[in-house]
């Protein structure tokens, strides 16, 4: 079995809470911004520590480069987003088992062997941008109704996608090596 990584599993357990949210409110009912916003800072908190992991523990300078830049872009994105979240008073308390699950999952990204870490960890950065791509276009963007919202969940999609893509190319060169 593939090690699993704490950004896929923090994007299936925030397709979980997107899920969760869209019955509590109604099948019907659309994701309020402030739920969008907590979703987006929750997401983005859990790619920072991700990076932050594999900073520290990349074997190749190229993975380590490729880390250091998407936590330097996350700490950007994670200052707007958490003014925002404050502004719009949005609060991460129905998503305690996401940040629970997602502190452990950080643990397992740390103890996987140094042999495989940068493959798992840009396998996981390119299946979890294209995951968050996907559910941004599905629930987050159309949903929006506040322009700081929309223009968050905007900037989200456009990090995740220029993420996945570095990281699928990287893997490709570090693979063909």
């Amino acid at each position: 079995m593939e090690p699993t990584t704490a950004r896929v599993v923090a994007l299936s357990l925030l397709a979980q809470s997107i899920v969760h949210i869209r019955s509590a409110a109604g099948a019907s009912s659309p994701l309020a911004d402030s739920h969008i916003v907590v979703l987006l800072w929750l997401d983005n908190d859990a790619g920072l520590e991700a990076a932050r992991v594999a900073a520290s523990r990349a074997q190749d300078p190229r993975t380590r480069r490729f880390a250091l830049s998407a936590a330097s872009q996350r700490e950007d994105a994670g200052l707007a987003l958490d003014s925002l979240r404050q502004a719009s008073g949005a609060t991460a308390m129905d998503f305690d088992e996401f940040a629970r699950r997602t502190r452990r999952d950080i643990g397992r990204l740390a103890a996987v062997p140094a042999a495989a870490f940068d493959a798992v960890f840009l396998r996981d950065q390119e299946r979890a941008g294209r995951a968050l791509v996907e559910d941004l276009d599905a629930f987050g963007l159309p949903n929006a109704s506040d322009p700081r919202v929309l223009a968050a969940a905007r900037r989200a999609r456009q990090l995740a996608a220029q993420l996945s893509e570095e990281a699928g190319r990287l893997l490709a060169e570090l693979s063909a090596h």
